[in-house]
């Protein structure tokens, strides 16, 4: 492939070294963030409807 498209072997290597860590790592990542805002938002709610309870 790399002798098709005139590329060094190693640069075509290293890219798909990163972009298999970019595949893998991005859902997890995404799924950390995700669960945060998601639990921020409901500490926000639990707060607002103490302090309207008063």
């Amino acid at each position: 492939m790399g002798e098709r498209f005139n590329i060094s072997i190693s640069k075509l290597r290293l890219f798909f070294i990163y972009t298999s860590f970019i595949s893998v790592g991005f859902p997890l990542i995404f799924y950390f963030f995700a669960g945060i805002v998601l639990d921020f938002r409901n500490y926000i709610k639990r707060c607002r409807t103490r302090t309207f309870d008063l």
